[in-house]
Formats: structure tokens, sequence, C-alpha cells
């Protein structure tokens, strides 16, 4: 299952369908409250401008920042 630079891994190391398509590299990842926060040397998530930094929800939804 392709996913761009970043992806969801079940316990039993399963892909999930969480697939925010990162267009580069992602260094560092936190969750907090079913948000995700991402940062690295992208410029967009999900084709949305994004400099190196993104919030996503759980479902994979860019959310504005």
């Amino acid at each position: 299952t392709p996913r761009n630079h970043l992806a969801a891994i079940d316990t039993n190391g399963n892909i999930q369908d969480w697939n925010p398509n990162a267009d580069n590299d992602v260094y560092s990842l936190l969750v907090v409250n079913g948000k995700v926060y991402i940062g690295g040397l992208f410029t967009s998530v999900s084709g949305i401008p994004r400099g190196g930094f993104a919030l996503i929800d759980t479902q994979g939804t860019l959310l504005n920042q």
C-alpha cells in the first residue's frame, strides 16, 4: 500500500487507511488529544501548502493551524 512519507500502522503491522500525503520527509510527529502534529521538509500535505509544519486529525484530514 503506497504512502508518501507518513503512514499509520496498527499493532499487527497492517497499514491503515490514514494517508495525509506529505510531499517530502517528515522528521517529527506528536499525537495529542486525537491530533497529529508533524514537522519536516515537506511543503504541502494533501496538496495544501504547509511550510514544514502541519496538524492532522486521526482520520487523515488536514486541519487549520
